[in-house]
């Protein structure tokens, strides 16, 4: 299973090796760091009701990762041109306007807070 929704909190090892192929290293813009160098960071936060689920996953070096923390930045999963119904390209895109994670949070609006029991 690759998916956990707000089932578990970490990614699995098996998630953690997909990122692996999917974002083959650090995803911040500029950095080469290889995947075997980073951690699976949610995109939409565990304690913001994020997911645990590739579509909300990011591999992130560890200097990236308080980065975009610090600077409450933004990423999301961008697929590319579909083949065959299976999607090509996928990819994560930052937003490295400091705040943007904030301002998504707030476009997303209470439709998207629904708490879950923990």
């Amino acid at each position: 299973m690759l998916d956990w929704g707000r089932a578990r909190r970490l990614f699995t090892p098996a998630q953690t090796k997909r990122l692996w192929l999917r974002d083959g290293g650090c995803t911040y813009p500029g950095c080469d760091a290889p995947p075997q160098w980073c951690d699976a960071h949610h995109l939409v936060h565990w304690t913001d009701f994020g997911p645990s689920d590739l579509t909300n996953a990011a591999l992130l070096c560890e200097h990236h990762h308080q980065l975009v923390h610090r600077r409450r930045l933004a990423g999301s999963v961008v697929d590319g041109v579909a083949s065959r119904g299976a999607p090509l390209g996928s990819r994560v895109e930052w937003d490295l306007t400091v705040g943007s994670y904030d301002q998504l949070l707030a476009h997303r609006g209470a439709r998207d807070h629904r708490a879950e029991p923990a």
